[in-house]
């Protein structure tokens, strides 16, 4: 995936729930504003590079952290170097994943700890951000 359709994914799957978006009032002059800041801050993070996303590694068997990618994205979701060199646009369970920093199980119970409070909806496993 490219940069720009992740700033184009990204946009979407925040705008699917903008009760989440973390300001006051979420009127179209907010939500202009924080599109702005979104559009410029994932502009600056992101190298101009294919980047594989969570959607890519569904053999983890592992569901995406939906705080990662709904309610800060642009700040909460990782670069990150894989072993072939590629880069990766990934959130912190897919991550982990990767990494073997936790198991499928310790996964599993972050899931339902989202989940349970409020931050997470379950899905199966890992999809294309904003589509949990």
């Amino acid at each position: 995936m490219k940069k720009d359709e992740i700033i184009q994914t990204t946009l979407h799957a925040m705008r699917q729930d903008r009760s989440l978006l973390p300001c006051e009032d979420t009127g179209d002059d907010d939500w202009d504003d924080h599109q702005d800041l979104v559009i410029a801050t994932l502009t600056e993070r992101l190298p101009d590079l294919d980047f594989r996303t969570c959607a890519d590694f569904g053999e983890l068997g592992v569901e995406c952290c939906h705080t990662c990618h709904t309610l800060y994205p642009y700040y909460e979701m990782y670069i990150e170097d894989l072993p072939d060199g590629s880069k990766a646009w990934i959130c912190c369970f897919i991550r982990s994943a990767l990494r073997g920093e936790k198991t499928l199980e310790e996964l599993e119970e972050l899931i339902e700890l989202e989940a349970a409070l409020g931050g997470g909806k379950r899905n199966g496993t890992a999809d294309e951000p904003g589509t949990q």
